[in-house]
């Protein structure tokens, strides 16, 4: 499946969705502009060989990249929330967790710097403006948009994104608490 040029908010809709509660196949859930074929799932394999954009496989759904990253003491902690993260789909190389009261953590693999800063500069073709947040990961920045916030990092290969109604240093906090697991 080819994705448009609003790729990022093809995905925030679908956050938007998922955190309303409807159920939907995440189809749209890369950042990245589709060049090869990409293999879908809605189970996590520990050696799937999935294609990247360059078409060079890469391994998903490895123990390091999960939605048991993020731990319900961690969500308790930095959201003041309790409750388990599920997890809602793995497409390629991407992996969507729902927070327990609203909201979404998002990993993909295989994610350059280049695709990290590009995936940065769609959010002002949204309205929506971002900020350098230094000192996460390798790189990070935060947006807010009407109804959510975001912060989004990136270490090493993963980037990380979470997406919800809480406050951006609430969900740094989280972040914080996941990247060590990177």
């Amino acid at each position: 499946m080819s994705i448009g040029p609003p790729r990022r908010q093809a995905w925030r809709t679908l956050a938007l969705v998922l955190v309303l509660g409807t159920p939907m196949a995440a189809s749209a859930c890369s950042d990245r502009p589709s060049g090869g074929t990409t293999s879908t799932s809605t189970t996590t394999s520990t050696t799937a060989a999935v294609p990247t954009t360059s078409g060079t496989p890469t391994t998903q759904g490895s123990p390091t990249v999960s939605c048991a990253l993020v731990t319900p003491a961690e969500v308790s902690a930095a959201l003041g929330i309790t409750g388990t993260v599920s997890q809602t789909t793995v497409n390629g190389p991407v992996t969507l967790c729902s927070l327990p009261g609203g909201g979404l953590v998002r990993f993909e693999t295989g994610y350059s710097l280049s695709d990290f800063q590009s995936a940065k500069a769609q959010f002002p073709s949204h309205g929506e403006t971002t900020s350098d947040l230094a000192g996460l990961g390798d790189a990070a920045y935060t947006s807010t948009a009407a109804a959510s916030n975001t912060v989004v990092a990136l270490r090493g290969s993963t980037e990380i994104l979470v997406t919800a109604s809480f406050s951006l240093a609430q969900l740094e906090s989280l972040v914080r608490a996941i990247l060590p697991s990177l």
